[in-house]
């Protein structure tokens, strides 16, 4: 190896995604099932989700 050469390393990263639970996922799906908007409701109104 001549001496004007530079030796690199690469090092190897590890990432993780991070992912929400599963009852957030299960909380969400609900709320989406039976979220309505009605744009023709007043504007409080306009939201609707039925317990």
């Amino acid at each position: 190896m001549q001496k004007t050469s530079t030796q690199l390393s690469y090092e190897t990263e590890v990432k993780t995604v991070k992912r929400p639970k599963q009852s957030t996922v299960d909380f969400l799906k609900q709320f989406a099932r039976v979220y309505v908007f009605n744009e023709l409701m007043p504007a409080g109104l306009g939201n609707f989700v039925a317990n």
